[in-house]
């Protein structure tokens, strides 16, 4: 079965079903984009520019690799079904860098949209269970949910915030791409924004995720490394005391030192149980299991009992990726972080662009990163797949088009 399956933490066949209809309907969006430009009377000279073509080259390097890949695959169905998915956000990648989405525009969608999801995490912290939205793609949760993601304290267990996504620390992972899109349009409407931000981190409490705190830690340190802005502390305390008043309101001092302090024991045990597992699998297969069979291979490797949905991939993008599509796989995918890093840093050297955004994408860069060492979903799940890949159209694009792109669109 895919990583979808057992990423959600519990059984879900709606919503292991559901991501097979996420392909389908972005297929179709792609498809119908295509038909608009087919039919514009427009040149398409004016409508795009040529994102970063190294990137491009890199990227497409990335795909053969992930074909590559399917000579040495143990289940050729599974690993041509994430070829497909990477080609599809191949496609969207593309269409990012090259300009044919405004970034602008995205953006806010995205900040739109991830602030009513957030509204609908924290309602689920507040009753402890999902509340009947199935139809926007709320899994169907609740604190007795065998295999959901819990806190487990002594006496009893919390219910984490899932808001629509598969699990909280996915949610999590795109907080912290609102919370620094936020920060970069603060002065554009600072009181919305504020607004915006202080219920975007109270979501990423509700989360638990100790990945995305670190990456929002990491990501904070390197922006206000970068830029020359100084910190309005009249908006930093305000927000630092309704965050406050917030976790003491519903008693969370206790649960987060719990969590974040102590951390979980069973969970600190699988981890290990995966990576003694991946190290093992690698020896074994130097080229690749193939794309998305790490939980079908790591089921032969585990000596002790597991529950189904603790069979899981290596909770780290580079481990991961060494395990399915082999060393060059994983070279490459590592040489593509090293150049965006290059990328970004050559950005903010220069005089054409925004040097603030460039910024902000470098912090998120590290964000992923740290995330990446701690996670696997930027490879294994949809939403995981789908922001980073948005995020290297965004980056691709930025080099080109700059204060243009961002502020005139």
């Amino acid at each position: 079965m895919s990583n979808d399956f057992y990423e959600t933490g519990f059984f879900n066949p709606y919503l292991s079903h559901f991501l097979y209809i996420n392909d389908i309907f972005l297929m179709l969006s792609l498809l119908f984009l295509g038909l608009h430009f087919v039919f514009k009377k427009k040149s398409l000279d004016n409508e795009f520019v040529h994102g970063d073509m190294w990137l491009n080259v890199i990227v497409g390097l990335l795909f053969v690799m992930y074909v590559f890949s399917l000579l040495f695959s143990v289940n050729k169905i599974n690993s041509a079904f994430y070829l497909v998915r990477y080609f599809e956000f191949f496609v969207v990648f593309l269409l990012i860098s090259h300009g044919f989405v405004k970034i602008k525009t995205a953006i806010y969608c995205l900040l739109s949209s991830l602030f009513l999801v957030t509204l609908i995490g924290i309602s689920q912290y507040i009753f402890q269970h999902s509340i009947g939205l199935k139809f926007l793609g709320e899994p169907a949760i609740s604190v007795d949910t065998l295999g959901a993601a819990k806190i487990a304290l002594l006496d009893h267990d919390i219910l984490r915030a899932y808001g629509t996504f598969s699990h909280p620390n996915v949610f999590a992972g795109y907080l912290v791409f609102a919370i620094f899109f936020s920060i970069y349009f603060w002065k554009e409407r600072k009181r919305v924004f504020t607004f915006a931000m202080i219920v975007f981190l109270i979501g990423l409490i509700l989360t638990f995720s100790r990945s995305a705190f670190l990456a929002v830690i990491a990501g904070i340190i390197v922006y206000y490394s970068l830029t020359e802005i100084k910190i309005s502390w009249k908006y930093l305390l305000i927000g630092s005391g309704a965050l406050l008043l917030f976790i003491v309101f519903f008693d969370l001092a206790s649960i987060l030192s719990y969590r974040f302090l102590i951390g979980d024991e069973n969970s600190l045990y699988e981890r290990g149980i995966l990576y003694s597992t991946a190290k093992q699998m690698f020896f074994d297969n130097l080229s690749g299991v193939g794309a998305g069979n790490f939980t079908e291979v790591v089921q032969s490797y585990v000596g002790d009992k597991l529950m189904p949905w603790q069979f899981q991939p290596v909770h780290n993008i580079f481990v991961l990726l060494l395990d399915e599509i082999g060393v060059w796989g994983f070279g490459t995918f590592v040489f593509m972080f090293a150049y965006l890093f290059y990328l970004l840093m050559k950005e903010l050297r220069a005089t054409f662009v925004d040097k603030k955004f460039s910024a902000v994408l470098l912090s998120l860069l590290f964000g992923i990163f740290v995330i990446g060492m701690f996670d696997h979903y930027f490879i294994s799940l949809y939403q995981g797949q789908a922001i980073l890949w948005v995020f290297l159209g965004i980056v691709g694009n930025v080099r080109h088009r700059g204060e243009l792109t961002l502020l005139k669109s």
